[in-house]
C-alpha cells in the first residue's frame, strides 16, 4: 500500500512539473514570436546609456529549443563607453540564454559578452510571476542576489524584497495601468514615490504576455495588449501628503511604430 502511495505521489509530481514546463511552450496551432520591436521595452536594473547606441538595432529575435520554448534572444545589453561607467545600450551583437527547470526560468543576460550586467531567475506558475532573483555580474558592483516576491490582491500585485514593499502594480481589464515605485529614506520609512501610468492600449495581441523573463519586457508581460503611452511623475512625502516635485517623464509611441509589433510563426 505504501508503495502505491509513493508511486501515485511521484506520478502527480511528474504531472505538476510537466504542466509547469508546458506553460513556456508554444501551444499547438498557435503563433510563436520570431521578432519583437524594441519600442516600449524598459530596463529597471541598469542605466541605459545616452552616449552609446546601435543605430542598426530595432528589434529582438527569438530562437527556440526542441520543446518549442524560447531559449535565446538576439539583441541585448552592451556596456557603454568608459565615460559612461555602469551604463548599457542595446545591440544585436549581444544575446541572452534562457533555460528551464519546472516552473523556474533562468536567464543569462548578454551571455556572449565579456562585461555582463546581471543574471536573472524567475519562478512563474500558471502565468503568474511568483519571484524574481537578480544577480549583478558587472565588475565592482554588489554581486549578492536581490530576490523579489509577488503577492496578488484583487487587481493589484505587490512586489516586495525582505518584506519591504518595492512596487505596487495595478492591472485593469487585462492590462497594466499603473506602477507605483515606493521610495524610502535611510531609516526605512517611505519618503516618496514614482507613479507610472500606462495607457492608450490597442487591440493587438501581446505575444509577450506572461513572458516576464524576456529582458526589458517585464512590465509588458502583465498585459494582453500593447500600450502607446506612459506618464511618469515623482512625488515627495511631506507631512503625510504626496507632493509632485517637478520630475516627470512622458513617452508616446506612434501607432505606426507598434503596428505589426511582432513577426510571428504559426505552426
Amino acid at each position: 500500500m505504501k508503495k502505491c502511495i509513493f508511486l501515485t505521489l511521484t506520478f502527480l509530481s511528474f504531472l505538476s512539473c510537466s504542466r509547469n514546463e508546458d506553460d513556456f511552450k508554444i501551444p499547438q496551432n498557435e503563433c510563436g514570436i520570431v521578432t519583437a520591436k524594441t519600442y516600449n521595452y524598459q530596463f529597471d536594473d541598469v542605466t541605459i546609456s545616452t552616449s552609446s547606441f546601435d543605430v542598426n538595432f530595432s528589434k529582438f529575435t527569438f530562437e527556440y529549443d526542441s520543446q518549442k520554448r524560447i531559449n535565446k534572444v538576439i539583441g541585448s545589453l552592451i556596456a557603454g563607453s568608459s565615460g559612461d561607467l555602469g551604463a548599457f545600450y542595446l545591440s544585436n551583437i549581444a544575446s541572452d540564454e534562457i533555460t528551464y527547470s519546472g516552473n523556474t526560468v533562468s536567464v543569462k543576460i548578454s551571455v556572449n559578452m565579456t562585461t555582463r550586467p546581471y543574471d536573472k531567475e524567475f519562478v512563474i506558475d500558471n502565468g503568474k510571476i511568483i519571484s524574481r532573483k537578480v544577480t549583478s555580474k558587472y565588475p565592482f558592483l554588489n554581486s549578492d542576489p536581490v530576490i523579489y516576491t509577488y503577492e496578488y490582491s484583487g487587481n493589484q500585485i505587490l512586489e516586495k524584497t525582505n518584506d519591504r514593499l518595492i512596487k505596487t502594480l495595478t492591472v485593469e481589464n487585462g492590462n497594466l495601468t499603473k506602477v507605483i515605485k515606493w521610495r524610502y529614506d535611510l531609516n526605512g520609512n517611505v519618503n516618496g514615490k514614482i507613479e507610472v501610468i500606462y495607457s492608450d492600449y490597442d487591440t493587438q495581441e501581446n505575444l509577450l504576455k506572461g513572458k516576464f523573463f524576456i529582458n526589458g519586457a517585464f512590465y509588458m508581460a502583465f498585459s494582453k495588449n500593447i500600450y502607446h503611452k506612459t506618464d511618469s511623475k515623482s512625488y515627495d512625502l511631506e507631512n503625510g501628503v504626496y507632493v509632485f516635485n517637478g520630475n516627470f517623464y512622458n513617452a508616446t509611441f506612434d501607432p505606426t511604430q507598434t503596428t505589426n509589433y511582432f513577426e510571428k510563426n504559426c505552426n
